[in-house]
């Protein structure tokens, strides 16, 4: 039987990870809670044949700059412990994570009436299985 290896959808292993604490997604809810979360996969490298390196960034929407703030500092504590003690972001295993772009002050003009703080993360994850 042969087998294919497939990049593993890192947004949804995020978004899986922190749902059950925040509202969380890869869009902008059209009605907005006081604080949420959008996770986009923005690029990344392959690692070796079983391991890719994805550029995940996680912005923080607040209605003040110290919740936005505060939450992605709780966003990069639990993903880090999440690898750590289970080595697993979601159900896609993952055996480090980097912080490449810590959390910084970025508003988005778009939405006026919540602060914006984003950060960069650089999960190593284990690939798929696809029998074929």
């Amino acid at each position: 039987m042969d087998q294919l290896l497939i990049p593993t959808d890192i947004e949804q292993a995020v978004i899986d990870e922190l749902s059950p604490l925040w509202t969380v997604g890869t869009s902008i809810p059209a009605e907005k809670p006081a604080l949420f979360l959008r996770v986009l996969a923005t690029g990344g490298s392959e690692l070796n044949i079983v391991q890719d390196e994805p550029f995940v960034t996680i912005e923080a929407f607040g209605l003040r700059e110290t919740s936005a703030r505060e939450a992605l500092d709780s966003v990069l504590a639990r993903l880090q412990y999440a690898v750590r003690s289970r080595g697993r972001i979601g159900d896609v295993a993952v055996s480090r994570i980097r912080f490449v772009g810590l959390p910084q002050n970025y508003p988005l003009p778009s939405v006026p009436t919540h602060k914006r703080y984003i950060t960069t993360i650089a999960p190593a994850a284990r690939r798929r299985v696809v029998n074929l």
